[in-house]
């Protein structure tokens, strides 16, 4: 098995994007089913979580949502990039991609 191994930073800002999106699926999306997937190939690592809850308009975010901008910012300190995909009635799915 393949041990990834990340700097103090990296390990703290991974950590708190997974506390986060599992936290906002906990008090926001009224789902049933989460879906978590970690992929590592050479360096390259891809972080999935999707959930079947009521979801919400991506285009109608509030510019005070701390959670997403959190998460956002916590990306970009990975130097990575994040995709947040929702539909009302139809559930979330948060993607983080970034290099070890």
């Amino acid at each position: 098995m393949n041990h990834l191994k990340f700097d103090m930073e990296k390990r703290k800002d991974f950590y708190l994007i997974y506390k986060e999106a599992l936290n906002n699926i906990v008090k926001y999306a009224c789902g049933k089913n989460v879906w978590i997937s970690l992929v590592e190939n050479n360096s390259h690592i891809i972080l999935k979580i999707k959930d079947d809850g009521k979801g919400f308009d991506v285009a109608n975010i509030r510019k005070s949502s701390n959670g997403l901008m959190n998460i956002k910012n916590r990306a970009r300190a990975l130097n990575g990039k994040i995709q947040i995909n929702s539909e009302e009635g139809k559930g979330t799915e948060i993607k983080l991609e970034f290099k070890n």
